[in-house]
């Protein structure tokens, strides 16, 4: 018997699941929209005081891969207050926002206005609602940052976000 048969393979799904478990277990609730409502304005002014930052420095790492470029459609999932959609939508052709919180979506808008952007549409819904065949195909890109630990079915979401790209699918998990 060789040591690499001593190695079982990891379960990466069944990893999440339990993270995820154990976090809802932690936090003691599910975030509703209205929590994300209340908290949209102060979430938005900490992108907005660094320039987007985040979002920036992943456009330009993905435009470094050539992930992404000017002619890009891109979708986010999960947008917030316009993390990637206010960077993204200065340097793309367009940019399509889901996002279900009223808050969010508010401050998405009020943000693009500022920027001076105008190239964006936002569906506002959550990613488990969204009829992916109405929406199928039209993207070079499908991204999500903070809004992907809240699915514990990871795989059938990424899934999901990989069937509405016709180039590349990028997820971002701190």
């Amino acid at each position: 018997m060789t040591s690499d048969s001593l190695i079982a393979p990891v379960d990466w799904v069944r990893c999440w699941e339990d993270s995820y478990d154990t976090r809802s277990k932690i936090m003691f609730r599910d975030y509703e929209l209205n929590d994300w409502n209340e908290r949209a304005e102060d979430y938005s002014e900490s992108r907005r005081t660094n320039n987007y930052e985040f979002g920036e420095s992943v456009y330009s790492t993905l435009a470094l891969h050539g992930v992404v470029s000017p002619r890009s459609r891109v979708l986010e999932v999960g947008a917030g207050p316009g993390t990637f959609v206010i960077p993204f939508a200065k340097k793309v052709d367009h940019i399509t926002a889901i996002e279900p919180a009223e808050g969010m979506i508010r401050m998405i808008s009020q943000n693009a206005v500022e920027a001076g952007v105008d190239n964006y549409d936002i569906i506002p819904k959550i990613w488990q609602d969204v009829n992916i065949e109405d929406i199928r195909g039209r993207y070079d890109l499908t991204i999500t940052s903070t809004v992907i630990w809240m699915f514990r079915d990871i795989m059938t979401q990424i899934s999901r976000m990989e069937e509405v790209t016709q180039g590349h699918c990028c997820w971002f998990v701190g």
